[in-house]
C-alpha cells in the first residue's frame, strides 16, 4: 500500500494457506526402493525434456548400500545456449 508515488507503507495484504501433514516413516523392501528411484529419476528426466533440453546420455547407477537406496552416475545433455528476440530499428528515417 501506498499514499503517493514514493511513500510506500509497510502493511500487506494476501492470502496464505497452510496444510498440515504428518511425517510417516517406512522401510521399503530394496525392489521397491528401486523401483521409486527408477520413477523419480524419470520425473526429473520429462522436466528436463519439457524446457528444451536433450537428454543423450544417461549413465545413472541405483543401489541399495546399508539400508540407503543412492542414485549416481552422470547424465549428458544438450542445452540451448542461445535465446532468440527481435530486433527493433528505432530512428530509421522512412
Amino acid at each position: 500500500l501506498y499514499l503517493f508515488e514514493s511513500l510506500y507503507l509497510p502493511f500487506y495484504y494476501g492470502e496464505e494457506t497452510i496444510n498440515e501433514y504428518d511425517v510417516i516413516q517406512k522401510v521399503y523392501t530394496e525392489s521397491e526402493a528401486i523401483d521409486i528411484a527408477k520413477k523419480e529419476l524419470e520425473k526429473f528426466f520429462v522436466k528436463i525434456e519439457e524446457k528444451g533440453i536433450q537428454i543423450i546420455a544417461n549413465n545413472v547407477k541405483i543401489d541399495v548400500d546399508n539400508g540407503a537406496c543412492v542414485s549416481s552416475g552422470t547424465i549428458t545433455l544438450i542445452k540451448p545456449i542461445a535465446i532468440t528476440a527481435p530486433i527493433t530499428v528505432e530512428g530509421k528515417n522512412s
